[in-house]
C-alpha cells in the first residue's frame, strides 16, 4: 500500500476517490481474494502444504500469494479455486454501483455459459 492509501484508511472516508486509485484498487481486491482463500482454507481444514501440493506449487509460494506479496495472476487464481472446490465471479461494472445493492439484480445471471463448461462457444448458449 502507499502512503496515500493509508493515510486514507487513517482518515476514513476523507480521500473520496480511492475507487479511482488504481493502486487501492489493486491492493483492495488482491486483499479480497487473499481473504476469501485464507477463508476456503480453513473451512476445508488445509495447511498451507496441503493447498501447495494441490497446486503442485512450493509452500513458499503459497505463503508469499497468503501474504500478498506475490503478484498473482488471473489464471493463478482460477487454479487455486479450483483447487479448493470453490468457483470465481468477477464484474466489471459502472463506478458508484454498489455490488451488493438490488440494482445490479439485472448482472446477476448465475447461468453457466455452455463455453465455460464445454470450451466451444454455441450460438444462443445464453439464451433463456
Amino acid at each position: 500500500m502507499t502512503d496515500i492509501d493509508i493515510k486514507a484508511l487513517l482518515v476514513g472516508l476523507e480521500y473520496k476517490d480511492l475507487d479511482k486509485d488504481e493502486v487501492f484498487v489493486k491492493n483492495s481486491l488482491k486483499a479480497r481474494i487473499v481473504e476469501d482463500i485464507l477463508l476456503a482454507m480453513k473451512e476445508d481444514g488445509l495447511t498451507q502444504a496441503t493447498l501447495a501440493k494441490r497446486l503442485n506449487k512450493s509452500r513458499q509460494y503459497i505463503s508469499k500469494i497468503l501474504n500478498e506479496t506475490a503478484n498473482f495472476t488471473l489464471d493463478t487464481i482460477v487454479e487455486i479455486a479450483l483447487a479448493l472446490d470453490r468457483t470465481i465471479s468477477i464484474r466489471i461494472i459502472k463506478q458508484g454501483n454498489n455490488i451488493y445493492s438490488n440494482k445490479l439484480s439485472e448482472y446477476a445471471d448465475t447461468r453457466v455459459p455452455e463455453f465455460a463448461l464445454t470450451g466451444k462457444l454455441k450460438k444462443n448458449s445464453m439464451a433463456a
